[in-house]
């Protein structure tokens, strides 16, 4: 007998001993500005692919195609920056006395997910930009 939910499959027997409700209240952790950042990274493969695609067919690939890969990565980390700025100044807005510095810190800490989110973007942009210029064959123009 096979248990079917949201097109996971999963035998029952593996599932004998875990009690159901707990199974279905997983909850996903994820930072809300993470979205942004991936669909910058998605943009920035897209680009690559197309770059990609362009050499592999001989087409000629305008110079600015491997720019905005740059610029990409650029946003991304300028964002980061941006938000953790603000993310940053509403945190301090809401510091009480009644709070402890555990608290305090684990605030300040989440502040710093949208900059490292960032510089993963900015990180990956140009290891992908420094990859097409140096299989760069002279097609760019």
């Amino acid at each position: 007998m096979l248990l079917r939910f949201r097109r996971v499959v999963l035998p029952l027997r593996l599932l004998s001993g875990i009690e159901f409700d707990k199974l279905l209240q997983v909850k996903v952790i994820m930072h809300p500005d993470i979205v942004l950042f991936v669909i910058l990274l998605i943009l920035v493969f897209g680009i690559a692919v197309r770059i990609i695609y362009f050499r592999a067919t001989k087409k000629p690939i305008g110079y600015k195609w491997i720019e905005s890969i740059k610029f990409l990565g650029l946003i991304s980390l300028t964002l980061g920056i941006l938000l953790q700025m603000i993310e940053l100044s509403t945190a301090l807005e809401h510091i009480t006395n009644d709070l402890t510095t555990e608290e305090i810190a684990k605030g300040l800490r989440s502040t710093l997910y949208s900059t490292i989110h960032g510089l993963l973007v900015y990180s990956i942009a140009m290891v992908v930009l420094v990859i097409l210029k140096l299989t760069d064959r002279g097609e760019t123009r």
